[in-house]
């Protein structure tokens, strides 16, 4: 009999859930939880206020499919990093020089955003087999639930409705306001 994971009932739902998972961490000098702006940060400040640790966040671009910018076809991140789906770049046939474009102008905005930081990250939820890859790049990964089939993060979410940059502010002030007062 399979088990289907419930829904989260939204971003900070999921961040509760998640620091359950991550008591281990808790009050521990050496944590940073890192946030993906800007889904991320409602996520990552739930956890970041479970665990009494400072919140800062990881600049990744989602390198979207022209078009189709929704539908993700890798992402860049900060020092230079791409990573692609090759399921979907080769299933759409995209065209290198696509991929490059897309690529550099998401680059350009990631260099418009970067600032350094020490990051612990963990996940709400992701496919099974992304979360047992990510086992040999880190000392530990966590994901809330592993749902199968997957398909995609937002259906896992009853409200996946986007996330402002007004509300990251708010967070990220808010999670500072705290590490202070601590």
């Amino acid at each position: 009999m399979t088990i289907t994971p419930s829904r989260f009932r939204d971003r900070h739902e999921a961040g509760r859930r998640l620091a359950d998972k991550l008591v281990a961490y808790a009050k521990r000098p050496d944590v940073l939880v890192l946030a993906l702006p800007r889904g991320g940060v409602p996520v990552a400040y739930e956890v970041a206020r479970s665990l009494q640790a400072p919140l800062d966040v990881f600049l990744v671009r989602k390198l979207g499919v022209p078009g189709y910018e929704e539908l993700a076809m890798g992402a860049v991140a900060t020092g230079g990093v791409r990573v692609l789906n090759d399921e979907i770049v080769n299933g759409l046939r995209i065209p290198d020089d696509v991929v490059d474009a897309v690529t550099a102008w998401q680059q350009q905005e990631l260099a418009r955003r970067e600032q350094p930081a020490r990051i612990v990250v963990a996940v709400p939820t992701a496919p099974p087999e992304m979360c047992e890859a990510l086992r040999a790049e880190v000392d530990d990964v966590i994901c809330a639930i592993t749902p199968q089939p997957f398909q995609s993060v937002g259906l896992w979410y009853e409200d996946f409705s986007p996330t402002t940059d007004e509300e990251v502010r708010e967070l990220l002030a808010r999670a500072a306001r705290a590490e202070r007062a601590a």
